[in-house]
């Protein structure tokens, strides 16, 4: 217990010391590997589920959870719609290791695959995308929490190009794994908004692309539809 104290004293997250952290109601499993997942993911995932039953109701669907970590998101769009087919990618082998750790705690079937991206998945389509990709520029470490960039997996948080590079790479593949009558879910920066929203509407001229903000009222979820 004073080890662990210590720890917390140093800066270290509780979530990392106690090894769990609740997300949409499922205690998951987390490790240094893994960013801590945090409630504006869950809102992001709570704005999927709802639209999903909105328009599909519960026909079976195939999702892609891109960049899954600690397995999060596609945990939660599993347990909630048990009948989708979902599948989660992510580049760090650690990082899968702890999403299929959580799967199994909870008897999830989730296919998951190592690789950049949408590499794992280069001939397939799916119903409904959703990414929680790193977007955060390299030049806002200044105001960001010590613990945060003490112990999160740098990996996870940055990205070049002032945080939009993952979403320009994307931009380029994406129309070519959503179908036609399918949904795509980002969380974004908070600066993002404008920019991302212009992107995205270039690489799906015919959807609808808007950004909404989360419960503290920034602009956090990119949504095309």
């Amino acid at each position: 217990y004073l080890d662990d104290l210590n720890e917390f004293i140093k800066g270290k997250p509780l979530q990392y010391i106690v090894g769990r952290e609740w997300f949409y109601g499922l205690p998951l499993t987390v490790t240094p590997d893994t960013l801590i997942p945090r409630p504006e993911t869950e809102e992001l995932v709570h704005e999927a589920l709802k639209h999903l039953k909105e328009i599909k109701g519960e026909e079976p669907l195939r999702i892609l959870d891109i960049g899954t970590g600690s397995g999060a998101i596609a945990i939660t769009m599993k347990h909630e719609r048990p009948f989708d087919d979902v599948t989660a990618t992510d580049i760090s082998e650690p990082a899968l290791k702890v999403a299929q750790e959580n799967a199994n705690m909870h008897q999830l079937d989730i296919r998951f695959l190592q690789g950049d991206l949408l590499e794992p998945v280069t001939l397939e389509t799916f119903d409904c995308i959703i990414s929680n990709p790193p977007y955060i520029s390299y030049s806002e470490t200044d105001v960001m929490d010590e613990s945060v960039l003490e112990y999160e997996p740098h990996t996870a948080l940055f990205a070049d190009n002032e945080g939009i590079s993952l979403y320009e790479r994307l931009a380029y593949t994406l129309p070519f794994h959503l179908k036609t009558d399918g949904c795509l879910f980002m969380e974004i920066g908070y600066q993002q908004g404008e920019k991302l929203k212009e992107l995205y509407q270039k690489a799906f001229p015919d959807k609808e692309v808007t950004i909404q903000q989360d419960i503290n009222g920034l602009d956090r979820m990119l949504i095309v539809k």
